[in-house]
């Protein structure tokens, strides 16, 4: 979470005030990809080679990371602003934060409810064979993806519309599950919206904690992940 909620803000700074969301769209949807690609490939390493194997892929893709955010970020973000732990917790007095990071939990505690059964909804329900729950997990992780990319498209223009609109449609595709969910092509189809709509809210809600949470915009962003899981 804390990682999150800084790139979020580093993303942010460089992209400009007037592609805040579309910046932090950016950085969670390269959480999508990973999720979507990263997974199955360790998994698959894993199972190839042995676990040693995919813990030495992480980790090596985690030092070139390191290497490239020590070596390139310093000089990119030389100019953005510092803080303080203290004016940082300033962040838990305002309402209008918590009140954000409240409708991240419910909103995303639906769909990660639905994300939690896929596998059980997919066999028993929907009469999915075990062996092709990977494609119904893939349809979802692509929803994800283009949900993040409308969703930072929609916050820059207005956050809170944006936001209205996409818990709407999160709760409207949710409601339809319970009835889609019992065929394969509709649960697929359902599948992709939950994924889509869902991912529509990130962006724009950490856009509105970046705006309530003033000069206290690291921890707003780090509590906002924290209240996404």
């Amino acid at each position: 979470g804390a990682y999150f909620g800084v790139a979020a803000l580093a993303a942010a700074h460089l992209m400009g005030p007037q592609n805040r969301a579309k910046a932090v769209a950016h950085v969670l949807t390269g959480l999508t990809v990973a999720t979507v690609l990263g997974v199955p490939m360790a998994s698959w390493l894993g199972q190839a080679l042995g676990w040693r194997a995919a813990f030495g892929l992480v980790v090596g893709v985690g030092v070139v990371t390191l290497t490239a955010l020590w070596f390139w970020l310093p000089v990119q973000l030389r100019f953005m602003r510092s803080t303080s732990p203290l004016t940082e917790l300033g962040a838990l007095r305002r309402s209008q934060v918590w009140l954000a990071l409240l409708v991240g939990m419910i909103g995303f505690g639906g769909m990660f409810a639905v994300y939690t059964y896929i596998t059980t909804t997919m066999t028993d329900v929907a009469g999915m064979p075990r062996a092709l729950v990977p494609v119904a997990l893939m349809v979802f992780g692509l929803g994800m993806f283009f949900g993040n990319l409308v969703g930072g498209r929609l916050a820059d223009r207005s956050v809170i519309r944006a936001l209205y609109l996409s818990m709407g449609s999160l709760c409207a595709v949710l409601a339809v599950f319970v009835v889609a969910s019992h065929n394969v092509w509709t649960a697929l189809l359902v599948l992709f919206g939950i994924g889509l709509t869902g991912s529509a809210v990130g962006p724009a809600l950490q856009t509105r904690l970046m705006d309530v949470a003033h000069d206290a915009q690291t921890l707003a962003a780090a509590l906002n992940h924290s209240a996404l899981n």
